[in-house]
């Protein structure tokens, strides 16, 4: 989140708000801490699925005729 750029929508507290909502303008992510995982959402941004090169490989090799309706956008890594 320190190296990531965004706005907070609504804060975390202690009465079930676990993470603040943000909106991401940008994202950078630390790649030690996705444990090995093709694929997950961020707390903060539920909207955002973040996937790797394997689960984007095998969506572009099994796209429909009438595709998907999804954007890929690359996001940075430390």
């Amino acid at each position: 989140m320190q190296q990531s750029s965004f706005t907070t929508l609504m804060e975390a507290d202690t009465e079930g708000v676990d993470a603040p909502r943000v909106s991401f303008e940008s994202i950078v992510l630390d790649g030690t801490k996705s444990r090995g995982l093709h694929m997950f959402r961020l707390a903060e941004s539920p909207s955002v699925l973040v996937i790797d090169e394997s689960v984007k490989a095998a969506l572009k090799e099994n796209r429909p005729a009438e595709g998907w309706g999804i954007v890929f956008e690359e996001l940075d890594s430390v």
